[in-house]
């Protein structure tokens, strides 16, 4: 699979699962709670939501039925229904994974098809647009919750839906042993997205929001959700605009041969592999057990959506281009310095570091590694052998393209070759094949000093505006340092353009076209102005190459 994955040493931070804060429950507090609730009535019963000063929450509503037993590897089944009013004051559990970034946390649970709605506090005269969130995390990690809907209800006066769907092994394993009578196996995750946009479809207007408009976003392996999307039958008719941010249609899913080879792999890894027993093997794991067998990036099986003739027949890099898509305006974009966060995460693994010398009469494996691998800049003579090994024949070319250049650290020479080959050329190409079919408006996330995760150690670096670095400047986020006055403003400003696409399917800037490709940069103290893209991310060169 050639979409592009958080590296391991990214994801294998490590970082403490972010925990919800204590909270009082004596009679004020209950007291508290009975004056700051409200109830709406969905199709599968009551819930009963909190009221802030600018919101309204409902979370952790059950949009399927819990995909235990029989319906582990099962396409997702409808809701749950209930008599009285159901709680929905706090999320549901994530879908079981590992510790990803310090936007993720670790779970164990399969029972874990929930969705969560924010609404502003007033209600309105008409229905409010609905923008449903799918968020990232290479298919492994990741939840609905970590992404508080607030800034952009409150903010832009839309409805906010974020959503858990099944990850790694329990999302998109395609092994078939698994399948089902008409041979299909795999993209359960994507088919929980598509019973979550059913749900948004049947209850929007009971949220004060308009079924008739719903706009369907995402971030990173969320945007090659929303790719998928916008080429799966299924998903026909359910949203009518769409949002990528840092990451492309033009990047394929795997084959079915590719999925089915990922497959077999993993049943071997985690010991199944009687060709008579596998199915009743791998339903016999544990959830713990399946992943961690899918393990991190780079280190584990590579398991994500595939082409898999029923669910997704056809590769959205090939829709996009014979254009079998769903026609809905776009907006799309990526970060100025996407892959400055992979290259923090060689420096946070350590893997910039000289491997350490053997004291005499001693043999190097007996020597207990560093608990807290120690943060070592990228060196000249590093930078030139990570280009070298990435590119090949290519490597003296893109050497010359970019040279190292003693103002700046080699980390962020690695992180501009990155950001351009694995960003800047597939998400700039996507733009314009879709530019010639539907409206499509393209941005360029560019706050140079974006606020960074609280949690691990500080970057030898400036990490500019890498990866994830424009979540904080959507949604109400707990992982990252707090803005400035200045940040807050161009906050307000991304807000004001997501919300106002999704209201009209416009964005305030001219849409692409091949004769005047128009880039919007939302950039910090310097304000939000047109760029040439394709310049400043050597598009043509990376074009010259085939990527």
């Amino acid at each position: 699979m050639t979409s592009i994955p958080y590296p391991r040493w990214v994801v294998a931070l490590g970082a403490a699962a972010i925990l919800a804060p204590v909270m009082a429950v004596g009679p004020a507090a209950v007291a508290a709670d009975r004056q700051s609730t409200v109830v709406v009535r969905t199709d599968q019963g009551a819930v009963r939501g909190t009221v802030a000063a600018d919101h309204r929450s409902f979370q952790g509503i059950p949009y399927g039925r819990p995909p235990l037993g029989a319906l582990r590897w099962a396409p997702p089944q409808p809701g749950p229904t209930w008599t009285g009013v159901r709680g929905a004051t706090r999320p549901g559990a994530a879908c079981a994974q590992l510790q990803g970034l310090p936007m993720d946390a670790p779970s164990k649970s399969e029972d874990c098809l929930y969705l969560n709605v924010t609404t502003p506090r007033s209600s309105a005269r008409t229905a409010r647009p609905v923008l449903v969130w799918l968020h990232g995390g290479d298919f492994r990690f990741g939840s609905g919750d970590g992404y508080g809907g607030q800034r952009l209800a409150a903010g832009g006066d839309v409805i906010v839906v974020t959503v858990n769907y099944r990850l790694g092994a329990l999302g998109f394993l395609a092994h078939p042993a698994l399948a089902g009578r008409d041979g299909i196996t795999g993209n359960f995750g994507l088919q929980d997205q598509q019973a979550a946009l059913r749900w948004v479809r049947r209850n929007a207007a009971a949220f004060g929001g308009d079924p008739g408009n719903v706009t369907v976003f995402g971030q990173s392996a969320g945007a090659t959700s929303v790719c998928a999307q916008l080429a799966a039958p299924g998903s026909a008719g359910l949203f009518h605009r769409a949002i990528m941010q840092s990451n492309s249609c033009a990047n394929p899913v795997q084959t079915r041969a590719e999925a089915i080879a990922a497959a077999e792999e993993f049943a071997r890894r985690i010991g199944c592999t009687d060709p008579a027993a596998v199915a009743a093997c791998l339903r016999g794991r544990t959830p713990a057990r399946l992943i961690e067998t899918a393990g991190y990036p780079g280190a584990g099986v590579d398991l994500g959506p595939v082409v898999d003739g029923h669910t997704l027949p056809v590769d959205p890099a090939e829709a996009l281009t014979t254009g079998r898509l769903h026609r809905v305006p776009v907006l799309t974009g990526m970060n100025r310095d996407e892959s400055r966060l992979a290259v923090w995460g060689m420096e946070r693994e350590g893997l910039n570091c000289p491997a350490p010398s053997s004291p005499p009469g001693t043999a190097l494996s007996r020597q207990e590694p560093s608990p807290v691998p120690e943060s070592c800049p990228l060196t000249d003579v590093q930078y030139r052998e990570q280009v070298r090994a990435m590119f090949g024949v290519h490597a003296d070319e893109v050497l010359s393209r970019y040279p190292r250049d003693r103002a700046h650290p080699a980390s962020a020479t690695l992180g501009a070759v990155l950001t351009d080959h694995d960003y800047a050329e597939p998400v700039y190409s996507a733009a314009l094949a879709f530019a010639r079919r539907v409206s499509t408006f393209v941005y360029e996330f560019a706050d140079e000093d974006a606020p960074f995760f609280t949690e691990g150690p500080e970057p030898t670096f400036a990490t500019g505006a890498y990866h994830c670095a424009e979540l904080p400047y959507l949604f109400t986020v707990d992982y990252a340092e707090t803005f400035t006055p200045t940040q807050r403003r161009l906050s307000d400003e991304m807000v004001r353009t997501w919300s106002d696409f999704a209201r009209t399917g416009r964005a305030g800037w001219p849409r692409l076209r091949p004769d005047a490709p128009y880039v919007r940069v939302f950039a910090g103290g310097g304000g939000s102005v047109r760029t040439d893209f394709a310049a400043a991310h050597s598009y043509d060169f990376w074009r010259s190459l085939g990527r």
